[in-house]
Parts: C-alpha cells; structure tokens; sequence
C-alpha cells in the first residue's frame, strides 16, 4: 500500500461510475456499508469507460459526458436494466450546471469542489444562487452540510448514445491514497483509505 497527497475524485451518475468487472462486484456487496459510513474517492489518474472518448483518467470526465456504468438503460445493450428511478433524463434548455465548494466535515481545512447538472425546479427549491448557501445531504459519499454555489452557468452538451449521463463531480486533496491491487488487473486502483473497497 502506497500513500501519498493527491486529488480524488468522485463522480455520480444516478449508477455505478466505474466499470471495472471486480469494482462493480465489491460496490454492490460494500453499498450498506458506503451508505452507513463516509465514502472514499478515487484518485484522479482512476481509468474510467467513457461511452464516447474511450478509456479517460476520471479527473478528465465532465459533467454530461457518458460513462458505461455495468448497468444499461435497456435489457437489449446487455448488463443488467437499471431501474427506472436510476435513469436520469437532461433537457439541457431546463437543467444548469452548478459550481459549490463544501468543506470537508470530515477533514478541517480540506474542502470538495462540486460540480452538479441540476434542474431548474431543484435550483429554485434551494434558492440557489452565486453566493448563496445550500445544504447538501450526498450519503453515496458520506458528507452533508452547507456548500458555498459559486456559480450557475448554462447546462454543457449531453452527449448521446448508451451509458450514464455525469451529473456530478466532486474533487478535494487527500494525503491518505492507497494502492488497491485487484486480481487480474495489471494498474492498482488508487483510492482514499476510507474507501469501502
């Protein structure tokens, strides 16, 4: 196990964010878990399977692009069908990106660098503005209080095709990143020590 100072990232899709065959495994059995307890990261050099571009380093991905999740929107893709509830339909004319920054309740002085993809209704339901303050509950990732919006600019382009839309990224800097060697993978995988994997 290797430490050392890096950023992390999390993504969420409404689904699994990574594709990796023994992640998605160890993720289903470890969710009671990840939902009862703080939640890890991924460092930023984490491969991901984007729908579009390829394999890309999760520090890449933006917020609209589409990642293979494991999970398919229909039964005829292959993968199991995600259930409805998990699909997220974006109409870029009423949903924004927003930008927050949220300090780590966990860690004092360390902070996450959100982005989301958000309707307008949920913008309005918030009072979110630049400068205002919203509370945010995320127990995919173990943390919930008062984010700081930076910013609210108009939605990206949502890219087409399969896969999960990207509808949020979180980034913050992390001294405690272990190498998670998985069997028949030749890259570790880096993750933050509370990871639950």
């Amino acid at each position: 196990m290797c430490c050392r100072a890096s950023s992390t990232f999390h993504l969420t899709t409404r689904s699994v964010p990574v594709s990796f065959p023994e992640v998605i495994s160890l993720a289903r059995a470890a969710k009671a878990e990840r939902l009862k307890n703080q939640s890890g990261c991924f460092s930023g050099n984490t491969q991901v399977d984007t729908t579009n571009h390829g394999e890309q380093t999760i520090s890449q991905i933006q917020l609209g692009e589409r990642v293979e999740t494991g999970v398919s929107e229909t039964p005829s893709l292959g993968g199991p069908a995600a259930p409805i509830t998990s699909l997220t339909a974006v109409d870029p004319a009423t949903w924004r990106e927003v930008t927050l920054a949220m300090p780590n309740p966990s860690i004092a002085g360390d902070s996450y660098d959100i982005q989301l993809l958000e309707p307008l209704s949920w913008i309005a339901d918030n009072d979110a503005a630049a400068g205002n303050q919203v509370n945010l509950d995320l127990p995919e990732m173990g943390i919930s209080g008062e984010a700081e919006v930076t910013s609210i600019i108009v939605c990206p382009t949502i890219e087409s095709g399969n896969g999960q839309i990207v509808l949020g990224t979180f980034e913050h800097i992390s001294d405690n990143v272990v190498d998670l060697n998985l069997v028949g993978e030749n890259t570790p995988l880096m993750v933050t020590a509370n990871h639950p994997l």
